[in-house]
């Protein structure tokens, strides 16, 4: 009825059965590592700051538009076309990490200002005003040097 090949060929055959098994065991592993993944990104942006990475880049793309264009010129390309690139490149990276310093300028005044608020709120309303008036007498300095 079956010859020795066929029966080999039969029993090396995967079922519906175990294909569903490894494929619901594949998933759940798949799973797993997008969870873990989900983990490391979120532990990944607790420890690195944006506007550092964005600053980096910035930085990137400004030191390679000028390695390009440096090129560009020593090779004895100075028309308009062979520079387009890199000085879009320039372009972009001064935006960049310009926008990530301002960011990162901003988050500490803010920070700065929230420390001298909270001293402030810790005097009296006379010191307070003696420490405001003092504050903007030293800040407003060159504007009475200018008058004179």
């Amino acid at each position: 009825m079956y010859d020795e090949g066929t029966f080999a060929e039969v029993s090396m055959m995967v079922t519906r059965e175990d294909f569903m098994n490894a494929r619901e065991g594949l998933l759940a592993k798949r799973e797993a590592l997008m969870a873990r993944a989900s983990e490391i990104r979120d532990e990944f942006s607790e420890h690195v700051d944006g506007d550092v990475v964005a600053m980096a880049a910035g930085l990137s793309l400004l030191s390679g538009g000028i390695a390009w264009g440096l090129t560009q010129v020593l090779r004895g390309r100075r028309g308009v076309m062979p520079l387009l690139a890199p000085i879009g490149l320039v372009a972009m990276g001064l935006v960049i990490a310009s926008r990530g310093a301002m960011s990162r300028r901003g988050a500490h005044i803010l920070a700065a200002e929230d420390r001298v608020r909270s001293e402030l709120a810790g005097l009296d309303p006379l010191a307070r005003v003696q420490v405001l008036k003092d504050m903007a007498s030293e800040q407003l300095s060159f504007v009475r040097h200018a008058e004179n």
